[in-house]
């Protein structure tokens, strides 16, 4: 693989844009160098990254990767997992070319790529998942299609008694998005598809609105979720 530019980072991965020298073809490489955190763990989650999208049936909607692999260089431990690359950028990238809240002649394209989201999620949990960090940068677009990425994060619904309550919930996800579930919740089983439809809803809202529901500190937003503390004016679309 030779890099070629940096498209995001999260908590232990950054993902580049590569070109694959044996396919001739660029993708994107999702990243771990050793000492983020350890090579066996960094092999764990993206395994079960890819275990994950692995068994989902449909998809149309969910973007493709590839199974992780181990490379040394020099005195670096590396974990990298191919991914198929988003030429269209993320759904944050198409709202931002937009300036904040969709206008009129850009509203059906918004629903469009809203409905194609509920699509990706919709396979997701049909596949017994539940993705738990749906968010606008982790909607890539692919020749067009909206596809839903990461799950990284994702959690096999039968075995979330196995995931300790606080990595539901302060750990896990985005405050902007998260559920009130993710953010109260003490016993992980209550945390379940619904808490992705939650996220869903608050990407709707910012689509149309060019805001979040709940603005502030990560605190003061778990908080405010918490609370339902919801006082919105709403404003009518030019």
């Amino acid at each position: 693989f030779e890099l070629i530019r940096l498209l995001g980072q999260g908590g232990f991965a950054r993902v580049w844009q590569a070109h694959d020298t044996a396919r001739g073809c660029d993708v994107a490489l999702k990243l771990v160098r050793g000492g983020i955190v350890s090579p066996k763990t960094a092999v764990k989650i993206l395994t079960q990254e890819f275990a994950h999208r692995d068994r989902i049936g449909d998809t149309t909607h969910v973007l493709s990767v590839e199974r992780p692999r181990t490379e040394r260089l020099g005195e670096i431990d590396l974990v990298l997992m191919p991914m198929e690359l988003a030429d269209g950028g993320t759904l944050r990238d198409w709202m931002k070319a937009r300036r904040g809240a969709v206008q009129t002649e850009h509203l059906d394209a918004a629903l469009d790529l809203f409905e194609q989201a509920c699509r990706g999620t919709e396979a997701i949990h049909a596949a017994g998942l539940v993705h738990l960090d749906l968010k606008p940068e982790n909607l890539l677009l692919v020749g067009g299609t909206l596809k839903v990425a990461d799950l990284g994060l994702s959690r096999d619904l039968e075995r979330l008694s196995a995931v300790a309550p606080e990595l539901l919930r302060d750990g896990v996800g985005s405050p902007l998005y998260m559920a009130p579930e993710q953010v109260e919740s003490a016993r992980p089983d209550d945390i379940e598809t619904l808490a992705d439809v939650w996220s869903l809803g608050v990407i709707l809202f910012e689509l149309l609105d060019g805001k979040t529901p709940f603005v502030g500190r990560a605190a003061e937003v778990r908080k405010k979720i918490a609370n339902r503390n919801l006082s919105i004016s709403y404003r009518r679309v030019p």
